[in-house]
């Protein structure tokens, strides 16, 4: 981290073992999400920018959010999205590429989903500010706007 005006190193954040492929914060800037092609998603609180949460997948990932619905107040929804995939190069080496959206509850760090829809690597990952939705864009070329189902916030259990 820098001071954008003087300039001068504040600290460093050493948090993957690959190189970091995407960083959101939440509305508040009170969390940070990082993701990496070493094949994780890193949560952080920024007052001293400690690593609070580590999600592990089969795939490296290019870009990570959190749903802004944590914060809900009827029904929360604890969710990391994340994607990425495989290099494009290498998708034929491979059964699987890994191009699906990938949900994590925040809190126990599992993998509770995947929401297909690329047929290439994701780069590009954000939740709308009321979480009702979310889009992804991949190495293909294609936007994909997607909106949550009744369902989702309907169920307690999700």
């Amino acid at each position: 981290m820098w001071n954008i005006e003087t300039q001068a190193k504040l600290m460093v954040v050493d948090g993957h073992e690959g190189p970091i492929t995407g960083l959101q914060f939440n509305a508040d800037r009170t969390l940070m999400i990082t993701c990496s092609r070493d094949k994780t998603v890193k949560l952080w609180e920024t007052e001293q920018y400690t690593n609070v949460k580590k999600y592990m997948s089969n795939r490296p990932f290019n870009d990570a959010a959190v749903s802004p619905l944590y914060r809900d107040d009827k029904n929360p929804k604890y969710h990391v999205l994340a994607g990425g995939g495989v290099e494009a190069r290498d998708a034929a080496l491979v059964t699987e590429g890994g191009f699906e959206t990938v949900l994590f509850n925040m809190i126990m760090e599992d993998e509770i989903g995947q929401i297909r829809g690329h047929f290439g690597p994701m780069n590009a990952i954000s939740v709308a500010p009321d979480g009702k939705s979310y889009v992804t864009g991949g190495e293909e070329g294609l936007m994909r706007l997607i909106h949550w189902d009744p369902e989702y916030f309907n169920n307690k259990n999700i």
